[in-house]
């Protein structure tokens, strides 16, 4: 939508958005000239080179969707996807699994889970490989520490002390 000229951009979404983000982000590469290295799935790659293909996918979809719960029907259609049974380990998975993992991601951040994810479900299991946990423990230690609260990070468990 349209607001004025005083005031650049758009406050809604159309077709149009949509396709472009797609066209963007759908992958999950970065965008631009140059891709920083790594990005997530190289990372998640990179980690879980020894694991079986699936505890990539289930940590990209937590970090994405905030929930590793992969059903049935969606295990077969991502071994699929990566031409691989998900039991696979990484180091012996097709050379294009990067690729094919790229796709997978883009249409999780094109999910509407991904667009209303709000937070993470209560009492959700943490991937083999989840991302970023350490990062999250100490934001929400400084976060508490505004309010007096006490909180020290036990890896990525966050361990909370009396204000």
């Amino acid at each position: 939508m349209f607001l004025r000229q005083s005031q650049p951009g758009f406050t809604g979404s159309d077709f149009q958005a949509f396709l472009s983000f797609e066209d963007a982000y759908g992958t999950c590469r970065y965008p631009f000239a140059r891709f920083p290295t790594p990005d997530l799935l190289d990372d998640l790659l990179v980690r879980g080179a020894k694991g079986p293909i699936e505890d990539v996918v289930r940590a990209l979809r937590d970090r994405i969707v905030s929930d590793e719960a992969l059903t049935e029907a969606e295990k077969v259609l991502v071994a699929e996807l990566v031409g691989a049974d998900l039991s696979t380990p990484v180091a012996k998975a097709p050379a294009d699994l990067r690729d094919a993992l790229g796709t997978y991601c883009g249409a999780l951040a094109l999910s509407p889970q991904a667009w209303l994810v709000v937070e993470p479900r209560i009492g959700a299991t943490i991937p083999a490989l989840a991302v970023g946990l350490e990062a999250d423990c100490a934001l929400l230690a400084s976060l508490l520490a505004v309010e007096g609260v006490t909180v020290t990070c036990d890896g990525h468990r966050p361990e909370t002390a009396a204000p």
